[in-house]
């Protein structure tokens, strides 16, 4: 049986790269578009819920990034990913050379909260009206806002806590 050949008729299929970097693109779009849509007062959960978002979709971005850069070892930086390393499982877990590629205290905690998450409020300095509190306990991350004066201004409910061995993202307890 002979072959039909079709002249000037040529298919092509997307790579795995290119849908990388198309939802790369859709991801990098909600991470600057999603705190523009919400409100962010002193006292509104609003601030936690648009950090939570961004966050979750900041971590989306930086694990396909990892995995369209053939899943680099443990410890490595992820191009387009600042300055954060990636865990054995692809997740960031902070900036620091060497030792154990996992959250290991608040600064790691700290550096993956600032370089995943883009704000119109400085939230980290002592001073500011209102502040994100991050605390490290067994492995997990909790951030937490708070007012100038050291109270919380949400509820339990409104606490992220990320647990980086596994990607995991969540509000409240």
């Amino acid at each position: 049986m002979g072959h039909v050949r079709h002249v000037g008729v040529t298919s092509r299929a997307f790579t795995i790269v290119e849908l990388l970097v198309v939802l790369l693109l859709a991801g990098v779009l909600v991470v600057t578009v999603l705190p523009r849509l919400y409100s962010t007062h002193a006292g509104d959960s609003k601030q936690i819920d648009a950090t939570f978002y961004q966050m979750r979709a900041a971590i989306s971005v930086f694990h396909a990034q990892w995995v369209a850069a053939g899943r680099p070892q443990a410890g490595t930086a992820v191009p387009s990913g600042g300055r954060l390393r990636a865990n054995a499982a692809g997740y960031p877990y902070g900036q620091r050379e060497g030792g154990v590629p996992d959250i290991e205290s608040v600064r790691d905690c700290t550096d993956v909260l600032q370089n995943l998450v883009s704000t119109s409020v400085d939230m980290w300095h002592p001073e500011s009206p209102i502040r994100l509190e991050t605390r490290f306990t067994d492995g997990v991350c909790r951030y937490q806002l708070v007012a100038g004066s050291g109270e919380s201004t949400t509820a339990e409910s409104s606490v992220i806590y990320y647990q980086a061995d596994a990607g995991q993202l969540r509000l409240g307890e």
